[in-house]
């Protein structure tokens, strides 16, 4: 049995996905050495060669092909937007077309040229058919800081058509479909052939097909796929920056992933690494996809090295059906970590945020270490009083003043990886749905983490007498 359908029979059954996380349909692929595996945890007619619209997992796609086009001399990082597109026509404010000639490729695929669409603008322009983003301005001067936006990417399209002579997909498909042998990728709307796709959810209820795509979209948001397409273009990332695959020079792919990274003031509210059409952390790279509303959600990621040499050829890909479908992305990613004893990464790309979904126990079949018995006492909350970490029959459980203790069981999580034969452990709440601890280490110090429905605090060991601080997260 695999590490998916494990998750599926003894953590997260399709059932819970659907009722509780509101997903009818998620699929999912993990790629370690070149060995894949896949599953769709749903009710329906779904399998891993099904069809979900990947939203803006389309702009790293569309990075990769820039990519071999500067490879290929057609292009440079460097290349001003000015010498292949009239953008003047484009600007809401015409005083400020003097920016424009600063305008790079790499602003744009780094979503700091400066250039956003106006809202509410009614600014006609039928160049290449991009009149939804001809109401440009320029939110902050180019290059001097991040702000994520749509906009690039449609301005980028327009680079890549000038300089080849040839539309969006008919580059996507040679520079990078093809290549990857993506046989189930699409772009824009659907061919009339095809039958194996999903249709979005959002608060349980069906939504439309969306069938009308705008030219200026396909390159940020028009992608259709699945979890094992999305994941060669991971593996492809990953051998270029080792050297082992000619897809990309190696210098391209360390500029895409390391040395082309800067770092932002915020991302979400997580600081994080930006590299060329990646969010990129210490040891992995990524990018989520999907919006509120939009009916679907997907996430994928790839370890570049970094602080996890070992897992450097090891992806993970999620799509789903579901405006809520970031949440069963979190609780599957979390079990796969789990199991798959990958280190807990205390940033993910894209802000993804694991600790914002409550997680799921362990299989009762799943060993628990006595050091767990460190943290045993009591613990506080500011001046407030009254936590405290009790051992049952051998078993931990969390009491709260002279409350009946609450039960714990051993969380589907993974676990940070600490120096000096130091262990981190977290128990979920299973009578208290949406609350867990973590046992962890505050430097040299133990500290329990309560997770609470609507907050996180860190409570230090309760000495007679002292009054314990509290970290809030």
């Amino acid at each position: 049995m695999g590490v998916l359908q494990e998750i599926e029979h003894h953590i997260l059954p399709s059932t819970q996905i659907a009722s509780h996380y509101g997903t009818p349909s998620a699929s999912i692929a993990i790629l370690e050495n070149d060995d894949l595996e896949t599953h769709v945890f749903g009710q329906n007619n779904e399998d891993c060669k099904t069809l979900y619209l990947a939203d803006s997992l389309s702009k790293p796609v569309t990075a990769i092909a820039v990519a071999r086009l500067v490879d290929r001399g057609l292009l440079t990082w460097e290349s001003k937007l000015a010498d292949f597109a009239n953008v003047e026509s484009f600007l809401h404010h015409p005083e400020s077309a003097s920016l424009i000639r600063y305008v790079t490729v790499q602003m744009l695929l780094t979503h700091t040229s400066g250039l956003v669409r106006k809202s509410n603008c009614d600014h006609p322009s039928h160049l290449h058919g991009f009149s939804r983003y001809a109401c440009l301005r320029f939110n902050h001067l180019p290059g001097s800081e991040w702000h994520y936006d749509n906009e690039a990417y449609a301005l980028v399209q327009l680079a890549m058509e000038a300089v080849s002579g040839k539309s969006l997909l008919e580059l996507i498909n040679d520079l990078v479909a093809r290549p990857l042998r993506m046989t189930r990728s699409s772009w824009g709307r659907l061919p009339p052939e095809e039958s194996n796709y999903t249709l979005p959810h959002h608060a349980g209820k069906q939504l439309p097909l969306r069938t009308t795509f705008h030219d200026a979209e396909l390159s940020t948001r028009g992608m259709w796929s699945t979890p094992s397409d999305l994941l060669k273009v991971i593996s492809a990332s990953q051998k270029s920056l080792l050297g082992s695959s000619s897809f990309l020079r190696q210098e391209t792919a360390r500029h895409l992933l390391i040395d082309g990274v800067r770092s932002t003031k915020s991302v979400g509210e997580s600081p994080q690494g930006l590299g060329v059409g990646w969010f990129v952390t210490s040891s992995t790279f990524g990018h989520r996809g999907g919006a509120a509303g939009d009916g679907h959600h997907c996430y994928m990621f790839g370890f570049h090295g970094g602080t996890v040499p070992e897992l450097q050829n090891t992806s993970f890909a999620a799509m789903t059906n579901s405006s809520e479908g970031i949440v069963a992305i979190r609780a599957i990613l979390n079990a796969v970590m789990y199991l798959k004893l990958w280190p807990r990464q205390q940033l993910m790309p894209s802000s993804l945020g694991l600790d914002d979904t409550p997680p799921c126990a362990a299989p009762d079949t799943a060993s628990l270490d006595s050091q767990w018995q460190e943290w045993v006492g009591k613990w506080a909350r500011d001046s407030q009083r009254g936590w405290s970490l009790v051992k049952v029959d051998g078993q931990p459980m969390l009491r709260f003043h002279d409350m009946e203790p609450v039960r714990l069981k051993l969380a589907a999580v993974p676990c940070l990886r600490l120096e000096h034969g130091k262990k981190e452990f977290e128990f979920v709440c299973p009578d208290l749905p949406g609350s867990a601890i973590r046992l962890t280490w505050l430097v040299d110090e133990r500290v329990l983490e309560l997770f609470l429905s609507c907050s996180r605090v860190t409570l230090k060991r309760e000495a007679d007498g002292d009054s314990a601080q509290v970290h809030r997260v």
